[in-house]
């Protein structure tokens, strides 16, 4: 019988303390499940899986360091208890029922809160978690504290809040995706209640004493002995487990990608792992795993980065995450014990301090410090093996201090010794160069803009920048001149050159677009954050630019909520257009709109042939409903919508049109005339758009299409031809003062502003054949209109090199049809266009179209009697015709002309030897020869050559010549080469 002191008397509490922690972390988990998919939906560029379990993490510490005030202030705990149970279950009630008090959908509440400034909306998220910490605070004193019947509630507490946290993320992410109503969280709140009458101990308890019979044994009494050792090796402990999960984090990002879904299934599959080891760690009784099982993290930790490096390009790579259990079991495993050797070393009070930091007050500095960080690989290595050497160094350090048998040390620091070159060699073997490039890179072919000349009249590159593998920028000189022909669209609509506008750009990162040129007294919010373009910037262009503030827009809004605009322009990139739905509902338009003028007018520039039609049919509607007026035009790939409650906006009278034609001066012929820039108007008030929805879609209902249909022709798919008489057109928005537009309307001048729309329409749906139609069925009328020919004639000039630039991207992915029907829009263009002609005989070689290829080949010739290029390609094709002296012919005068290369002088030894006789054999052999001299890698080559001499000594030494029609006919089994090979076919027979 022994006295010993106790904390508790009633260990009915501890579990009571732990139920409620459960459902208290429970809740938390949904909130923050709750929080990241919300954010993730707003903040479409951010990685909200690490930013919002920081800020709850963060809000929850704030209440836990409240809790611990109000504690220790006021002595009656269970007041202070009572009264934050009743809030926590208030609150949660609230943010639960938000839908019906707001009487609105989330987007739409926390886009109202931004545009007000209202911070209520935030408060009512923050403060359950902020209430929440207040009552684990409480509860962890509890559990920490020793009951009566010989248990502490700690082990089970940490279990709790992490098994709770689980629950609730997994219970939010099945209702969102088998969207169940989220109302059925109501119990939540009615779950709490009986704790009021239950739960009644106090904070800072009296301890007392009391007789206690033990049975425990010596080992017993050993291990809580062994267990005595220095903190540091706590804190360290957890501090190591925190920075591991998030370089794990990291690798899960690098090589698996950065989808929500991906970040969701790396913390289940570390939480789940780890609470398996915390339990498993409850069976094992050594002294000392808090101490040496974090020798096992680098090894592990490692072993997981190289699995990744090696592996992610298998299909279903994402359940590569799974090789991240062994690192969160033996998390688990050490946590346990840690809490096991803090409990046993330390009193009430010390081991309510000791966990309370090393839970809830060492993660959030640790996170927020890594996330500061831009991640190179060098970084990324210097923190891994900063931590491997603690990890390593220190538990040797204190294994020499222990009694232990020496052989053990020795073991411990023969292993230490082979880590370091082991580790040099993973980094060698698997060439992972620890330098500055990124870590995690997002941007793909981002290089090429450095070869823009924006100044020159066209662009020549035609490519696609890409984040995280997503189209974010098709960059051509057909989409440059549609958003430049968008620009003046906006200016034409403007009220003096002093307006006042909000550019929203989303391809800022990706383009520099010269229309800004003309919009001095504009802001440009650059919305998109650097991290995209991994943190590269666009060259500088030597112009005068419009202030650009690179900023997220929701915080550009709060923070400036006085400030309006004439004009607010929102030009949504690629990705923004396929998936950032948010831009696209009403909530957010309704945002867009509040920061635009009275009488000013709202705009957006979208890419016709890439937007969602779910998204475009939201803005439609949207405009249809939100605004007075709308006009909509086309250009090509780019439609504008302009929509104001100003009933004057979009008139078209003389002084519009005279201003409109100033407009156009400037913009490098851009348009024929005014007119021809106003034919481009789609639509001047919806007519041809039909709303059949008896559901009005608002806030982020965009999500759930089939709540309304729209039929609108407004798309790529079944965009209109104009077939309609321009005067009934402009009917439709023409202003009192009309006479100098119906005057241009003549039914000749009519013909002309309908083939060039319907020329930028076919340029959309990438019709060339028929885009060059309209255009050359202009130039006889352009024969007596001096303007229309200087016109068509820079037009033609224009397209000529755009569809040069698209055939040879069509050439490299293969895309012959496309290529060819190019190529001969070039020649309509140019008939004696000696580069179309020639790359048409190459297409048509490589196709196996030979006749057609003669017929290239011949008429390229024509055009250019010294080229070499197709004197070899007319002297292979001859052969492949088995026209030998033809072959033989071209194939010399390309010799001749210093065509020197080896397959001129193989091809050439093959028609001799194809034409027999022995001088003919010495001929080939001399001109394989030269072709092995030069190339005495190619196995072609090679096997001629040692043909030909077999042929040759045969005939030296007495045998027939063979004959020549035999070995056609495959006799002797032998095979000539083809003219076209495949990997000629993979190079489109370039000649090097």
């Amino acid at each position: 019988m022994n006295l010993k002191e106790y904390n508790y008397s009633n260990p009915r509490h501890r579990l009571l303390t732990g139920l409620n922690a459960y459902l208290t972390s429970a809740f938390t988990g949904l909130l923050l499940a709750n929080t990241i998919f919300f954010a993730k939906q707003v903040l479409f560029y951010e990685n909200t899986v690490l930013s919002c379990t920081l800020a709850v993490l963060s809000v929850l510490l704030a209440g836990n360091l409240t809790g611990k005030f109000l504690f220790s202030w006021i002595k009656k705990s269970r007041a202070v208890y009572i009264s934050t149970e009743i809030l926590f279950v208030i609150s949660i009630s609230s943010f639960i029922f938000r839908g019906l008090i707001f009487k609105n959908e989330d987007l739409d509440i926390v886009l109202t809160s931004i545009n007000t400034g209202s911070p209520f909306i935030f408060i009512l998220a923050a403060l359950p978690v902020f209430l929440a910490g207040i009552k684990i605070n409480y509860f962890l004193k509890i559990s920490s504290g020793l009951f009566i019947d010989e248990k502490q509630g700690a082990f089970q507490f940490i279990f709790f809040l992490i098994s709770g946290l689980l629950t609730g993320a997994g219970l939010y992410v099945l209702c969102y995706k088998f969207k169940f109503n989220y109302f059925a969280f109501a119990a939540f709140p009615a779950a709490f209640i009986p704790f009021l009458f239950l739960i009644n101990e106090k904070y800072n308890p009296q301890n007392f004493i009391a007789n206690t019979v033990t049975d425990e044994n010596q080992d017993d009494n050993n291990e809580k002995r062994e267990y005595r050792d220095d903190i540091f090796f706590t804190y360290l402990n957890f501090s190591c487990i925190i920075i591991y999960f998030f370089l794990g984090n990291l690798t899960v990002l690098k090589f698996i990608g950065s989808s929500l879904e991906t970040g969701l299934l790396f913390i289940f599959v570390t939480a789940l792992s780890f609470l398996a080891g915390y339990v498993f760690s409850a069976f094992i009784k050594k002294a000392y795993w808090h101490i040496y099982s974090g020798t096992f993290y680098p090894f592990i930790f490692l072993s997981f980065f190289l699995v990744l490096f090696n592996l992610n390009a298998v299909p279903q790579k994402h359940l590569l995450v799974l090789f991240f259990i062994p690192m969160g079991f033996i998390s688990g495993l050490t946590v346990f014990h840690s809490l096991k050797s803090i409990l046993n070393r330390f009193n009430h009070h010390n081991s309510y301090t000791v966990i309370n930091i090393s839970f809830f007050i060492l993660p959030i500095p640790i996170l927020f410090s890594l996330m500061q960080i831009t991640f190179t690989y060098r970084w990324f290595f210097i923190i891994f093996y900063s931590l491997a050497f603690l990890n390593i160094l220190f538990p040797g350090i204190h294994l020499t201090q222990r009694p232990v048998k020496e052989y053990k040390k020795g073991i411990y620091f023969i292993v230490l010794l082979i880590t370091i070159p082991l580790f040099i060699f993973s980094h060698a073997y698997f060439k992972i160069a620890p330098d500055n490039s990124l870590l995690i890179s997002h941007s793909g072919n981002f290089d090429s803009i450095y070869n823009i000349n924006y100044n020159s009249d066209y662009i020549s590159d035609t490519f696609t920048i890409s984040v995280d593998d997503r189209p974010a920028a098709r960059i051509s000189d057909n989409f440059y001149r549609d958003l430049k022909q968008s620009f003046a669209a906006i200016e034409l609509f403007l009220d003096g050159d002093k307006s006042k506008i909000l550019f929203l750009d989303g391809y800022r990162k990706f383009l520099f677009n010269t229309g800004y040129k003309n919009f001095k007294n504009s802001i440009l919010l650059d919305y998109v954050p650097s991290k995209i373009t991994d943190y590269r910037n666009l060259p500088i262009s030597g112009e005068k630019e419009v202030i650009t503030v690179s900023r997220n827009m929701y915080s550009y809004f709060y923070s400036d909520r006085k400030t309006s605009f004439d004009s607010v322009v929102l030009i949504p990139n690629l990705i923004d257009q396929t998936e950032n739905s948010v831009l696209f509902s009403d909530g957010f338009l309704k945002l867009v709109k509040s920061k635009t003028a009275a009488e000013g007018f709202t705009a957006l520039i979208l890419d016709i042939n890439e937007i969602n039609s779910q998204y475009l049919k939201s803005v439609l509607y949207f405009m249809k409903t939100g605004f007075k007026k709308t006009v909509i035009l086309n250009f090509s790939s780019q439609l504008v919508i302009i929509s104001s409650d100003n009933e004057n906006a979009f008139q078209i009278d003389d002084r519009k049109l005279n201003k409109c034609g100033n407009v156009i001066a400037g913009t490098d012929f851009l348009f024929y005339d005014s007119i021809d820039f106003l034919s481009h108007m789609t639509n001047a008030g919806f007519e041809n758009v039909k709303f059949t929805a008896s559901i009005v879609p608002h806030g982020n209902r965009i999500y759930y299409p089939d709540d309304f249909k729209i039929e609108t022709d407004l798309n790529a798919d079944n965009l209109k031809i104009r077939d309609i008489p321009l005067t009934e057109f402009f009917k439709l928005s023409a202003g009192p003062d009309t006479t100098g537009i119906l005057k241009k309307l003549s039914a000749e001048n009519s013909f002309i502003y309908t083939a060039l729309f319907n020329a930028s329409y076919y340029n959309s749906r990438g019709k060339y054949s028929d885009e060059l139609t309209s255009y050359t069925g202009l130039l006889k009328p352009a024969e007596k209109n001096p303007a229309l020919k200087k016109y068509i004639e820079y037009v033609l000039q224009i397209k000529k090199l755009n569809y040069s630039a698209l055939a040879e991207m069509s050439e490299k992915n293969k895309e012959w049809d496309k290529a060819k029907e190019l190529y001969n829009a070039i020649l309509a263009i140019e008939p004696d266009n000696f580069n179309a002609i020639y790359n048409l005989s190459i297409i048509s070689i490589t196709i196996q179209d030979l006749d057609k290829a003669f017929e290239y080949l011949t008429r390229a010739l024509e055009l250019n009697k010294s080229n070499t290029d197709v004197m070899y390609h007319m002297g292979v094709l001859l052969f492949a015709k088995q026209d030998y002296k033809k072959s033989q012919y071209y194939l010399n005068m390309a010799v001749s002309n210093n065509r020197a290369d080896a397959m001129t002088f193989f091809y050439l030894g093959m028609t001799y030897e194809q034409m027999g006789e022995y001088s003919n054999f010495l001929n080939a052999r001399k001109n394989y020869k030269i072709a092995l001299a030069k190339n005495p890698n190619n196995d072609d080559i090679n096997a001629a050559f040692f043909r030909i001499e077999d042929i040759i000594k045969n005939i030296e030494s007495g045998w027939t010549s063979p004959d020549r029609n035999e070995k056609k006919n495959g006799d002797s089994g032998e095979q000539v080469p083809l003219p076209v090979t495949e990997k000629a076919l993979n190079s489109r027979l370039s000649d090097e």
